[in-house]
């Protein structure tokens, strides 16, 4: 098996995933709610591109042969070409549906986002290959999901269109996954390390990019009308974890006792939180690629402190 039949392989079930998400469920057949493909489109416009771009550049600039170095230099180029077609198609969908709010700030997730994509690209070669891989091969596999999916007619039929890139994207990816074999055959084991490392964070960002906007996700403390439905899902979330940490100390029946039994049963445990929320959980080991041999992890992903050029990397929270 080659290193690029190996990586896209790990990485299926979280592919499987991103298919199956409501955000792009709902964009085939048009029950999306326009602010969370707003939400979308302006974070991808605005911040996810632009930096996808200047990593190509920079990974061009270190590219060992003239033929890598032109294939890396034309996709920056094209990438930082489309940004003014994206930018009319903001306008297409403000004029439309209207527009959910004042131009947003970065999120969250896509703060973490750009952030890899600058950590990779500024390491090495091998970790700039793997790392802005996903960005292209899950976007091929998505838009080829969509165009199966999609229902003809729909609200976002437009969008849709011309978001899914035309035939010779496809030769691109295959030449990149070529790169992909190209770079392994002389690659170090440290350097396979960096770039399957790079690969799987990557991907795992493709899957949280279409969860922040489907949650309208927006920093804690911040409120708006545009993030009223991401608010009260929170809120939600915050009243399961109280109950959660009822139960684990036993004080189910909290409001129907008095203070005293309470105190004899002794204190709650602290617990609960983000971690205990299977929203904020990463995938569970069956829908994740195993861990790497050698990698000493315990579980189906890279090391929680993976460092790229002295930047240390955390694996990704939903």
């Amino acid at each position: 098996m080659t290193l690029r039949q190996g990586l896209c392989s790990r990485a299926e079930p979280l592919l499987a995933q991103v298919r199956a998400h409501p955000f792009w469920t709902g964009l085939c057949d048009g029950t999306l709610p326009p602010e969370s493909l707003w939400h979308f489109a302006e974070q991808d416009f605005r911040f996810t591109v632009p930096a996808y771009a200047r990593a190509l550049a920079r990974t061009a600039a270190v590219a060992r042969r003239p033929e890598q170095g032109a294939l890396l230099a034309g996709a920056a180029g094209a990438t930082f070409e489309s940004l003014s077609r994206m930018s009319r198609e903001l306008d297409v969908l403000a004029d439309r549906f209207g527009t959910p709010g004042p131009a947003g700030g970065i999120s969250p997730t896509t703060l973490a986002h750009t952030s890899l994509l600058t950590a990779v690209s500024t390491a090495s070669l091998a970790a700039a290959i793997g790392g802005l891989l996903p960005m292209t091969w899950f976007h091929q596999q998505v838009c080829l999901d969509l165009r199966r999916r999609l229902v003809p007619g729909t609200r976002y039929t437009d969008w849709i269109a011309q978001y899914c890139p035309g035939d010779g994207f496809d030769g691109y990816v295959e030449a990149y996954l070529a790169l992909i074999d190209d770079l392994a055959a002389t690659a170090s084991e440290a350097e396979l390390a960096l770039l399957e490392d790079g690969f799987l964070h990557g991907a795992y960002y493709e899957l949280a990019f279409c969860e922040a906007a489907w949650q309208l996700q927006s920093w804690a403390g911040t409120t708006s009308e545009r993030n009223s439905r991401s608010d009260t899902v929170r809120r939600g979330r915050a009243r399961t974890h109280r109950r959660r940490r009822l139960c684990r100390a036993g004080d189910v029946a909290l409001s129907r006792t008095s203070g005293s039994e309470v105190a004899a049963r002794g204190p709650a445990r602290r617990g609960g939180g983000p971690g205990t929320c299977p929203r904020h959980q990463p995938p569970h080991d069956g829908d994740l690629p195993a861990a790497r041999s050698g990698s000493g992890d315990q579980g189906g992903w890279p090391p929680l402190r993976r460092r790229f050029g002295g930047r240390a990397l955390r694996k990704p929270q939903l």
